[in-house]
């Protein structure tokens, strides 16, 4: 598909739309340790360096189609699925500044929602063990069971966006991944990509990400208080 042109960040945001894994939550080491650990119970050889680019973002039957096994999806969902529950999840933690961050925009009048890729029931339980869960709603929690197209395309800011009564011209999406930002411009949102250092680890694409235009770029989820401005 084809992306929209970058919007401004806008002032005064009516909404700002959150990435859950590797944004809000610090989840991302977690799922390589559950992609590889799933992957040889059922036999298929992943090096860790590889997991993020052929497991990240991607179902079940999409990864094991990509090595010639799709009767493996099946067996390698049971084995990913216990390990979200036995080690992902208990151990998930916010990424620095997450509370700060949305208290903040919260504050401020700005509507807060998630937008993933996520299973609706582990979204849940991730942002409850976060701390996170009182910043969003149920209907405020969109996972892949939402909608029928997944990130870039926009259906899912889209549909947060028309939840929370926001015009998507005046609504920020916050990710860590090119998909959010594809996302974002394809709705006509402002589109923040948010890199700590550390990330290059699980993206190993930083000429690409350069050309995947974007509003802003940052490190940190406390600097989103300097970047997305309120009128008093």
């Amino acid at each position: 598909m084809r992306f929209q042109m970058v919007r401004p960040l806008p002032t005064n945001p009516e909404a700002v739309l959150f990435d859950l894994d590797g944004t809000l939550a610090n989840t991302l080491p977690l799922f390589v340790r559950a992609y590889s650990l799933s992957a040889k119970e059922v036999g298929l050889r992943i090096p860790d360096r590889e997991i993020p680019s052929r497991c990240f973002g991607k179902t079940e039957e999409e990864i094991c189609s990509s090595f010639s096994r799709p009767e493996l999806a099946g067996e390698f969902r049971r084995a990913y699925f216990r390990e979200i529950r036995r080690m992902v999840i208990p151990l998930s933690r916010p990424c620095p500044g997450a509370k700060e961050t949305l208290s903040f925009l919260k504050e401020n009048g700005a509507g807060l929602a998630v937008v993933s890729f996520a299973y609706g029931w582990y979204a849940g339980r991730v942002l409850k063990n976060c701390g996170l869960s009182g910043y969003f709603p149920k209907k405020l929690v969109l996972t892949r069971e939402a909608v029928k197209r997944q990130k870039p395309f926009p259906d899912q800011a889209l549909l947060a966006c028309n939840i929370l009564g926001a015009k998507p011209g005046l609504t920020a999406v916050v990710g860590d991944s090119q998909s959010d930002v594809g996302m974002a411009n394809s709705a006509g949102c402002a589109s923040v990509l948010y890199r700590p250092d550390g990330y290059s680890r699980y993206f190993k694409q930083p000429r690409k990400i350069q050309k995947f235009v974007h509003s802003a770029r940052i490190k940190s989820l406390i600097s989103l208080k300097k970047i997305l401005r309120f009128s008093a």
